[in-house]
């Protein structure tokens, strides 16, 4: 970035210019495709991909759905107005690099203005410097070239200066973006797109002052993205209110379709021979594997045969019904309250089961080694790896296992079996 522009004029000047190529993008899923880039291990980049995260096209379908993307899907149309999206779940499902692009593709390709809000002033220094400027601006040269970090024109046309300001402007259009901590309410600036970050994290009283900022703008769209850590109050009441799209597996054998973070731990299975296979022991709550073929032990007991858990096995989810393979790489979304698509609240909400390039692995052995040992550690497993709030947890030790299995099957019944009337009568004699 060229340190000698000093002012948003002279930036005007200097990229009025045919020199700037701008290229023509038509929806955010395509600047996603060709443009934007992701960081490696191995500290390069690669193009980004949907593959392995196939659970976020469906949210990036809805941003181009409200923003009327040109080529958006399923179909282009005009910008829906006062639309709010809460893309809640997990922790590293790609939500960072996907809110810094999206703010990319908004102000530098629809020129529209966006806020990005952070729990604190102390976050805006690490993302700017460390996120935004090396992985999206430094991998797209012609949007280095429109955009000037540090620099803002606010509404009277005074040039402000400060971390986290940036102007965007091709000579002809211009926006504007900030990237703020909550812990001071946002004042001069309007904005098109307001995105909160760990809106858990938010105070509430700050929160509210956000949609005052969009007044002016015919979009007024309103983005949630985070772990939701608290049932019923913030990051999950705005879920609540939402469609609440649930990520499903469809099973290829019987066609059931099954939500995985509701449906651990049995939905996980261990490969005893390699393959997957409908007789593999499925993973228990005290954190081994148990299959269902019951086997004398030494005492010529009846007991299941169980597996203790090792990090090198070979684990994938299955049909909670028939034992078949799910496949991870196709979750389909499905609303609990599709009919508050009226609202124009859609909300979603994505566990790392439901993205692929987790490695089930080191899910598993979360669970095993750390969650089913701890209470604390069972509860930032389901917000942290599940996307589910859990404001308490209690621990089960084996004893309470082995003696909840070794209870009689009872049968729940409306009618009273024969042998309790015979008793009855036998008491009223």
């Amino acid at each position: 970035m060229n340190s000698s522009i000093t002012t948003v004029d002279e930036l005007n000047r200097r990229k009025s210019g045919p020199d700037i190529a701008t290229p023509v993008v038509g929806s955010f899923r395509e600047f996603l495709e060709k443009h934007a880039r992701v960081k490696t291990p191995d500290g390069t980049y690669r193009a980004y991909t949907f593959d392995g995260r196939e659970a976020l096209e469906f949210v990036v379908g809805i941003i181009d759905k409200v923003l009327g993307s040109p080529g958006g899907s399923p179909s282009p149309g005009e910008p829906i107005s006062d639309a709010r999206l809460t893309a809640t779940g997990s922790a590293q499902w790609g939500k960072t690099i996907l809110e810094l692009n999206l703010l990319a593709y908004a102000a530098g390709i629809q020129f529209r203005s966006v806020g990005l809000f952070l729990p604190d002033e102390d976050l805006v220094e690490g993302v700017v410097d460390s996120k935004l400027r090396p992985d999206v601006l430094d991998q797209q040269p012609w949007l280095n070239s429109l955009i000037t970090l540090g620099k803002a024109e606010n509404a009277s046309g005074k040039t402000v200066n400060r971390k986290g300001l940036f102007t965007c402007t091709d000579g002809r259009k211009r926006s504007h973006g900030m990237i703020h901590g909550m812990q001071k309410i946002p004042t001069t600036f309007s904005f098109d797109i307001v995105i909160e970050d760990e809106k858990d994290d938010i105070p509430p009283t700050m929160s509210r002052y956000l949609t005052a900022r969009m007044t002016a703008s015919d979009l007024r769209f309103r983005l949630s993205i985070g772990t939701q850590r608290y049932a019923g109050a913030g990051q999950n009441k705005e879920f609540e209110d939402g469609t609440m799209h649930i990520g499903h597996f469809t099973c290829a054998g019987c066609g059931h379709k099954q939500n995985p973070e509701e449906n651990w731990p049995q939905i996980c299975r261990l490969a005893v021979d390699d393959a997957p296979s409908p007789d593999d022991p499925q993973l228990q709550l005290e954190g081994n594997f148990r299959r269902g073929v019951h086997h004398e032990d030494t005492k010529g007991t009846k007991a299941e045969a169980t597996f203790e858990f090792e990090p090198d096995g070979n684990f994938y989810l299955a049909c909670v019904h028939c034992g078949v393979a799910l496949d991870r790489h196709a979750p389909e979304f499905i609303p609990l309250h599709p009919e508050r698509e009226k609202l124009q609240h859609w909300s979603v909400r994505i566990s790392q089961l439901l993205v692929a390039a987790i490695a089930l692995k080191q899910i598993v052995a979360d669970w095993c080694q750390n969650a089913v040992q701890d209470p604390d550690a069972m509860k930032t497993f389901y917000v942290d790896r599940l996307g589910l709030p859990r404001s308490s947890s209690q621990q089960l030790d084996q004893k309470i296992l082995d003696r909840a299995r070794s209870l009689e099957y009872f049968d729940l019944s409306l009618s009273p079996a024969p042998k309790h009337n015979a008793f009855r009568r036998s008491r009223h004699r």
